[in-house]
């Protein structure tokens, strides 16, 4: 997996970028075509990059340029702007449109780097973990693939996350971190890129610790971007004694979430955290036999089903001790004779 992540070059360094806002009439279109190139004629390193993209692909009144575009591209990059140099780095390194120099675009793509362009540590990070043209670095390239983590990206998340789930010698394997940054990687709408990965990662959930498996698993749950892997983390830290993950069990059973709607799963994960001592389990179990007092019956053989005078108002009593502020009026409601409501 870790080898697949690494074959393709992960920023070519304009993807995505559009071209500059103009307005759709001709002579605003011209107007504002001249001032890009005013500013770039004075200098201005932003302007000459995005008029080198104009070149590049041909825009309204502008036919294609490769040369132009390249001498634009080289312009913006001398005056040490950092999207130009990482794409002027990429395309140096592959030979892209240009003979091939690949220390020259690895000098770039480094600037382009240590300037905090996100692309740019994307791609040196790449470099350094598949030691492309370069002497492989694992610790540097955790270093450069974090920086551009932080910043946002996903395929960077991704990278990252494939070396700390196999692990790349001297760094260690992560089932923590390679899951977090699945996480936030799918939330940013990586919807298949993890698919493989994901797998990997479930057959090692099964020795996280109860805590570590629900928190892990909340990250997926709350985000609402892999449920099915949240309701997995869930039953392994419900199966190492978690009453929280049985609660949230009962939560994602009700919801239908992440697994097939059951009312009765539903109320045996909430009864059992319930009886493990979760508050909000035990409200959610006294507010249901307090609408439906034969709720459980049948449902659980133990006496907490809420036979054996273990009903409502016992719940609301439980949670109510656990500091459930809306449990302790419901308790006295119960309990309390009429004449002596508040």
């Amino acid at each position: 997996m870790l080898m697949l992540l690494l074959a393709a070059f992960p920023f070519r360094g304009n993807a995505g970028r559009r071209a500059p806002e103009v307005s759709g009439q001709d002579s605003a279109l011209y107007a504002s075509l001249r001032r890009l190139e005013c500013r770039a004629d004075s200098g201005d390193p932003k302007a000459l990059y995005d008029l080198a993209y104009v070149y590049e692909l041909g825009y309204g009144p502008v036919e294609p340029d490769s040369l132009r575009s390249l001498l634009l591209y080289g312009k913006s990059a001398e005056a040490g702007y950092a999207p130009a140099q990482n794409y002027l780095g990429y395309r140096l390194f592959n030979g892209e449109g240009v003979e091939r120099d690949r220390i020259r675009g690895l000098d770039l793509i480094e600037k382009a780097a240590m300037q905090g362009d996100a692309k740019g540590a994307a791609n040196l990070g790449w470099l350094l973990a598949a030691g492309e043209g370069v002497e492989r670095d694992p610790e540097k390239a955790v270093y450069w693939l974090g920086k551009a983590a932080d910043a946002g990206l996903p395929v960077a998340m991704m990278q990252l996350a494939a070396i700390y789930a196999e692990g790349l010698p001297p760094v260690a394997p992560d089932t923590l971190k390679a899951s977090g940054l699945l996480s936030e990687a799918a939330r940013k709408g990586v919807a298949d890129a993890d698919a493989s990965l994901l797998r990997l990662m479930r057959s090692r959930w099964q020795a996280l610790e109860a805590t570590e498996a629900v928190g892990l698993g909340l990250s997926f749950f709350t985000r609402g971007n892999a449920p099915e892997s949240a309701v997995g983390l869930f039953r392994i830290a419900a199966g190492k004694g978690s009453a929280q993950a049985y609660a949230l069990l009962g939560e994602a059973y009700a919801l239908g979430k992440g697994t097939e709607y059951d009312h009765k799963e539903s109320l045996l994960n909430f009864c059992k955290a319930a009886e493990m001592g979760n508050p909000s389990a035990q409200f959610i179990i006294a507010e249901t036999l307090d609408v439906f007092p034969d709720a459980l019956t049948g449902l659980l053989d133990s006496p907490e089903s809420g036979r054996g005078g273990m009903d409502a108002a016992f719940w609301y009593g439980k949670a109510a001790q656990a500091g459930v502020t809306s449990a302790a009026g419901a308790h006295r409601r119960l309990c309390l004779p009429p004449d002596r409501q508040p």
